[in-house]
């Protein structure tokens, strides 16, 4: 199976000392989605040069983002093994899985016929059967599609980028649901693995935001390396604190 960032960064997230790994403080999704939103407005050279002249190493954008793909991964697994799926839900997966993968093939073939080389590759790749071999050809339809998505611009019936982002979601939710996810001991190696990807996404984005909001001072941009659930968290114990005349409690962890 092909590897993802989540299995590529594996060893440097097990190499985290058990007392720094962290659990998240505020749900991931908001917390993922104010992750994208800092490193977003810092794509431009000029932005990102602003952190940098502070000090803060240039590589360190590049390492959020690859951990924040992988802390969203690791999420999803961690998701599909606390809710496993029905088996009828399960099942529809998988069809909707093969279906995709002839409609794919079907297009490669078509558009890319006078390639013998990318015709050679199709062929590899669909030759194998059952479910593990089901997710493997969408992974590998879709690193196809992408690597020759000029060759599809004449098809007006076939969205390369929008098919490759279908096949890879489709591969991991079905590679999420099948069975060796739904032990204990699955479950108890999901959770840590989620745990330590969300650590290293948070140092770095701490770092990231640290730089930010000293680089921006003074600046209304300071404020998008805050968290705008925390500040309005913030707000409403105190609005609670100041309506029952008691002092604001810090917020639990989850």
């Amino acid at each position: 199976m092909a590897s993802t960032v989540l299995d590529t960064l594996r060893p440097e997230l097990e190499s985290i000392p058990q007392a720094e790994v962290r659990r998240p403080t505020i749900p991931a999704h908001i917390y993922f989605q104010e992750a994208l939103d800092v490193l977003v407005w810092l794509e431009p050279a000029e932005t990102a040069a602003k952190l940098t002249a502070v000090g803060l190493p240039a590589e360190r954008l590049a390492q959020a983002r690859q951990r924040l793909e992988a802390a969203r991964e690791a999420q999803a697994r961690w998701a599909a093994v606390r809710s496993p799926r029905k088996p009828e839900e399960q099942q529809a997966l998988e069809e909707s899985g093969a279906a995709l993968r002839a409609n794919v093939v079907a297009a490669v073939r078509w558009n890319l016929r006078d390639s013998r080389m990318v015709m050679g590759a199709l062929d590899r790749i669909v030759e194998g059967t059952g479910v593990a071999d089901l997710v493997q050809d969408l992974v590998d339809l879709g690193e196809l599609v992408e690597q020759q998505r000029a060759g599809f611009a004449s098809d007006r019936t076939f969205d390369a980028a929008a098919t490759v982002a279908e096949l890879r979601k489709l591969a991991e939710d079905i590679r999420s649901g099948l069975s060796e996810y739904r032990t204990d001991a699955a479950m108890a190696n999901a959770l840590a693995l989620r745990d330590r990807a969300w650590t290293a996404l948070d140092d770095a984005m701490t770092d990231i935001r640290d730089a930010g909001r000293y680089a921006f001072r003074n600046t209304p941009d300071a404020r998008r390396f805050t968290s705008a659930y925390e500040r309005t968290q913030r707000l409403t114990r105190k609005r609670r604190a100041a309506a029952s005349g008691e002092a604001p409690a810090e917020a639990a962890t989850p």
